[in-house]
């Protein structure tokens, strides 16, 4: 008995999330844009993680009798354990967040430590023309209107800890200050971020300074 307990809880640790950054925002305020490139970002900087549009995991239609609000969330705890399973600890997720309970679904799904909410913004005008733009399909006029539906929905939820423009600037821009804003937003982030950045550099300037020794002439390496 004990030690299918011990398993449990070291599968259960194995699985657990230590950051999870949630991207919110309307239709056309650019979530998906902004997690690509933070994760390349991140990729950049050598730092682990897995990004996922929630909104892919949900394509579906079902039958008229059959609702099932929670598949999604299960979609996402099966990607997950799959990450978790190479060792990633980190995940960046994109997802228009309307309820609350919501976020406490993704957290359950990956069994996050740290989830943290950043919401972009733009005016109505630009992302009601981002959806236009997007969606040209049978659907386009729908997904236009929900535009600003669903902006009026985040506004009263006000799930964010914090927000950031994603409007007259290059998309790179957006996502260094969400990803600059979060190590100050949370102190478990602030701390990962800084432990990771600084355990690169130190691994970079050691790197650098072997090639250097290696390349010196023998009566300089003693």
């Amino acid at each position: 008995m004990y030690f299918r307990r011990s398993v449990a809880a070291l599968r259960i640790s194995q699985l657990t999330a230590e950051a999870v950054i949630v991207i919110t925002g309307s239709m056309g305020s650019g979530k998906t844009t902004v997690l690509d490139e933070a994760s390349d970002l991140l990729t950049l900087r050598g730092i682990a993680h897995a990004a996922v549009d929630l909104d892919g995991l949900g394509i579906a239609h079902f039958p008229r009798d059959l609702r099932d609000d929670n598949v999604i969330y299960r979609n996402l705890r099966g990607v997950w354990e799959n990450f978790a399973a190479l060792g990633v600890k980190r995940l960046l997720v994109a997802r228009a967040i309307e309820h609350r309970d919501e976020l406490e679904r993704i957290r359950a799904a990956v069994s996050a430590k740290s989830l943290t909410i950043c919401r972009l913004n733009a005016s109505l005008e630009t992302m009601r023309e981002r959806v236009g733009r997007r969606d040209s399909g049978t659907l386009r006029e729908r997904y236009v209107a929900r535009a600003t539906e669903l902006n009026a929905l985040l506004d009263r939820a006000h799930v964010e800890d914090f927000s950031v423009i994603n409007e007259n600037r290059s998309i790179a821009d957006v996502a260094q200050e969400m990803l600059i804003r979060l190590r100050m937003a949370v102190a478990p982030l602030h701390q990962f971020f800084e432990q990771e950045l600084l355990r690169i550099e130190f691994i970079n300037h050691l790197s650098g300074w072997l090639i250097s020794w290696r390349q010196a002439p023998a009566p300089l390496r003693s």
